[in-house]
């Protein structure tokens, strides 16, 4: 509805919008006849804790079985962990976590791993 108000009152700015947001659309149209103030005044939000890292909660998560030789696959393509470990992680789930860009970065146990793309060989004719 708000979409078909900007596009009939002939707005295209961001700047109008907000304007006719603050101006006409919540004081008229968005329904002031049945606004109830809050009972209590204080706002319930509450600050965001330090430790807190949104990007680890606002992803999407995918899993990856690491092979033998410590590869996954991704998209088709096969890539090798390149960080030390002490310990294989083998046929261990790893933790693809994609971004809003579709940038993706891969966890195991908490942890960022760099991975590297494996370019396949060239067969040299016989």
């Amino acid at each position: 509805r708000l979409v078909a108000e900007l596009r009939l009152n002939g707005i295209g700015t961001i700047e109008d919008a907000n304007r006719y947001l603050a101006e006409v659309y919540l004081p008229q149209i968005h329904n002031p006849k049945t606004m109830v103030l809050a009972q209590n005044p204080v706002t319930g939000y509450r600050a965001l804790p330090s430790e807190m890292d949104l990007e680890k909660i606002f992803c999407v998560k995918e899993y990856r079985v690491v092979g033998r030789d410590h590869t996954v696959s991704i998209g088709g393509e096969k890539w090798m962990i390149a960080d030390p470990i002490r310990e294989s992680i083998a046929k261990q789930k790893l933790e693809l976590r994609y971004d809003k860009w579709g940038n993706w970065h891969a966890f195991f146990a908490n942890r960022k791993l760099k991975l590297v793309k494996i370019k396949k060989a060239q067969k040299i004719a016989a």
